[in-house]
């Protein structure tokens, strides 16, 4: 019971994180902050700094605006925080929103016009979730029927692409920015959590060959669902454990919290797994 108990925390520190995010979005949006924090761009010489790459993604446009991105960074964010753990989750926050905010200022730099909102973020979450639980089906608005996450994101970004020449106000280019820095990220730094990559694309499978999951590995209580494939035995040898230490448990629970579930290697994993049954079997 220890067991999960902890590994519950460790999922819901990793959730507190979208919460915090949610709480500063809208704590700016209702204190109507001035628009110092929004991203100016190269043109506005006066007011354009550096700093604006990573405040701007917590000003918002609008009621609309700042409720539909809440609300995808609650949904996706949800799904993919407790994987990644609250370390990770938040650099991949940030690396996307500014990547986001780095390739708006690159593709507009003559404009004069500032950019506010969090979806380059946003974007970054999205991608994070069908990299990890691609097959995930979500119902979504004026669609009557499930989709699955990977296609959804892949839908978005030629979306973004095609109509990144419109004038709308839209910063396309800042949600394109937001995929390219999560890929990135996710697949230098987190690349033994990937299940499914943009290469899967090219070789018409979707990733369905693969294996690796992690909705049986994620903490109950951690708000993920999905339809993923079981992650069970990854075909190599279990090590024999005969004793493992409480402090060794903590250590490993200490880095679940900060890095999430799936940053254990498969020795990590066989000394929780030897915890689990040795606890349960003095329960008996």
């Amino acid at each position: 019971m220890q067991y999960r108990d902890d590994l519950g925390r460790a999922a819901r520190e990793a959730m507190q994180c979208v919460w915090v995010l949610i709480f500063i979005n809208v704590a700016v949006f209702l204190l109507n902050i001035g628009e110092n924090g929004s991203l100016y761009l190269w043109a506005n010489e006066y007011k354009f700094h550096w700093y604006q790459l990573a405040t701007y993604m917590f000003f918002h446009d609008g009621f609309g605006h700042i409720f539909f991105n809440m609300y995808g960074l609650y949904l996706f964010g949800s799904m993919v925080a407790p994987i990644l753990g609250r370390t990770r989750f938040l650099i991949l926050y940030f690396v996307s929103g500014i990547c986001g905010g780095l390739l708006h200022l690159a593709a507009n730099w003559g404009d004069k016009y500032p950019t506010v909102g969090a979806s380059g973020a946003l974007f970054g979450v999205m991608l994070a979730v069908a990299m990890f639980r691609p097959n995930t089906e979500m119902f979504m608005l004026f669609i009557p029927v499930p989709i699955k996450i990977k296609t959804l994101v892949v839908v978005y970004a030629l979306l973004e692409i095609l109509s990144s020449g419109k004038l709308d106000n839209i910063a396309h280019l800042a949600h394109l920015g937001g995929f390219v820095g999560a890929y990135l990220y996710l697949m230098i730094f987190c690349k033994r959590d990937v299940v499914w990559s943009l290469k899967d694309l090219f070789k018409g499978l979707g990733g369905s060959g693969r294996s690796k999951t992690y909705d049986r590995h994620g903490p109950s209580g951690s708000g993920a669902s999905g339809n993923t494939a079981d992650n069970g035995a990854t075909g190599s040898p279990q090590p024999h454990i005969t004793h493992v230490s409480q402090q060794e448990v903590d250590r490993l629970l200490d880095k679940i919290s900060q890095e999430g579930i799936n940053s254990l290697t498969d020795y990590e994993r066989a000394e929780l797994q030897f915890f689990r049954e040795q606890m349960q079997s003095k329960g008996r």
